[in-house]
């Protein structure tokens, strides 16, 4: 991550995937984030993605979508 640049720490999720040359768009708090251009992905797992856009170094701990926890088909059909 460049030093040089402003350092942004957000609890969310990207709405869309984060690639390289492309805006990023962040949920935040009920309030949506369009970044500048993504230029380097430093690190993508489940729990954190760190990436340094034109302006700025993005860490973003991944919170989990709240339909994740819930399964819509119940288990018992999902086997048959």
């Amino acid at each position: 991550m460049n030093p040089n640049k402003k350092n942004v720490d957000l609890c969310g999720k990207a709405i869309l995937p984060v690639d390289e040359g492309a805006c990023a768009l962040l949920a935040c708090g009920g309030h949506y984030i369009r970044t500048s251009r993504v230029v380097k992905i430093h690190e993508y797992t489940p729990q954190i993605l760190r990436f340094e856009t034109v302006n700025s170094n993005y860490s973003v701990v991944l919170t989990p979508s709240p339909l994740a926890a819930v399964s819509l088909i119940p288990m018992g059909m999902a086997a048959a």
